[in-house]
């Protein structure tokens, strides 16, 4: 219960500060969450980088395009995809990038 509320309230947070409808990103990590812990639980997932970066195209992906379909119906204007898209790939680059330094860290020790 205390991580769904931390993703709530870390929502929350996001929104005020960049000027979205509150509760708009927190609804939509919520569902994600639920979506990834299912697929986790019953999808044997080891816990190595493949595995990792797998998950977080999957929540990327899901968190761009629920945003993207839940602001096209807030506001009620068809918002184009390239800008989501764009930093769908820079989110994955530098994420990916993170990944094996933190995984080279890791085997050093």
């Amino acid at each position: 219960l205390s991580k769904y509320f931390s993703i709530f309230l870390f929502g929350i947070f996001y929104d005020f500060f960049n000027n979205l409808p509150l509760g708009s990103t927190s609804f939509v990590w919520l569902i994600i969450s639920r979506i990834m812990v299912f697929l986790r639980q019953h999808f044997y997932t080891p816990d190595i980088p493949i595995f990792i970066l797998r998950d977080f195209i999957i929540f990327s992906f899901l968190n761009y395009f629920i945003q993207w379909f839940l602001f096209c119906i807030i506001y009620k204007i068809l918002y184009p995809v390239y800008n989501s898209l764009i930093q769908f790939v820079l989110d994955i680059a530098i994420f990916s990038i993170i990944l094996f330094f933190l995984d080279k860290i890791k085997v050093k020790k």
